[in-house]
C-alpha cells in the first residue's frame, strides 16, 4: 500500500517537506556514489547499501502493534562477517522517527525479537534464501541483492544498471506483508511484480 506523498501540516507522522527533500536526496547521493565501488572495495559498496537502508527504514511505515512508538526498530543481517561488520558499524548509533536502530546478525536473533528488516547478501544459498519467504504475511522488509530478488518474493531487491545502483520494489510483497511504503520510495524504484 502507498501512502500519500507526506506534506506540512498533514500525511503520517507530520513529516516536513524539507526533511522528505533531504532524505530523497541522500538517496540519490548513495545512487550516484556507487559507480566509484569497485569489486575489490566491498567495504564501500556495503557502507552505500547500509545509506540504502537506512532510507528505506525512513520511507516504510510498520504496523504499530509491530512497531510501538519509540520501540527499536530491529535490522537482521543474513551476510559474511566482514559485510555484517561494515553495515552495523555504517548504522551504529543511528535512529529513525524516534526508533533507535538496532542492526545484528541473524543467526544472533534465533531468541530474540523477530527483525522488522532483513538484508539477505548475495551469497546465501537456496535453502537460506527460503527465511526471506517465511517472512511473507509478516510486517518484515526483506531486501536482498541477488538476480531478480524482489520479483522472487523479496520487498526490495538491489539491481545494477550499469555502473549504478538502483533498487526494485515488489508492491505485492510489501501490501502481503502489511507495511506502508510511501511514495516517494515507490517513485524512485523500478517496480517489479512477482515471478509465478
Amino acid at each position: 500500500m502507498l501512502l500519500p506523498a507526506p506534506t506540512a501540516g498533514r500525511g503520517w507522522r507530520h513529516i516536513r517537506l524539507h526533511r522528505v527533500v533531504a532524505c530523497l536526496a541522500l538517496l540519490f547521493v548513495g545512487m550516484l556514489a556507487m559507480p566509484h565501488a569497485r569489486a575489490n572495495d566491498t567495504s564501500l559498496e556495503y557502507r552505500v547499501k547500509a545509506g540504502f537502508l537506512f532510507n528505506f527504514a525512513k520511507f516504510v511505515r510498520w504496523p504499530e502493534e509491530v512497531l510501538a512508538p519509540g520501540a527499536p526498530l530491529r535490522i537482521g543481517l543474513l551476510a559474511p562477517p566482514d559485510v555484517c561488520g561494515t553495515i552495523e558499524r555504517a548504522l551504529a548509533d543511528k535512529s529513525v522517527a524516534g526508533h533507535p536502530l538496532i542492526v545484528e546478525r541473524l543467526t544472533e536473533m534465533a531468541t530474540k525479537a523477530p527483525p522488522h528488516m532483513v538484508f539477505m547478501h548475495r551469497s546465501i544459498t537456496p535453502v537460506e534464501r527460503r527465511l526471506g519467504t517465511l517472512a511473507n504475511g509478516h510486517a518484515i522488509l526483506v531486501v536482498g541483492e541477488t538476480p531478480d530478488f524482489a520479483a522472487e518474493g523479496g520487498l526490495i531487491g538491489f539491481t545494477n544498471r550499469g555502473d549504478t545502483l538502483r533498487f526494485q520494489v515488489n508492491l505485492e510483497a510489501a501490501e502481503h506483508a502489511h507495511l506502508q511504503l510511501s511514495g516517494q520510495l515507490a517513485g524512485l524504484a523500478e517496480i517489479v511484480r512477482p515471478h509465478r
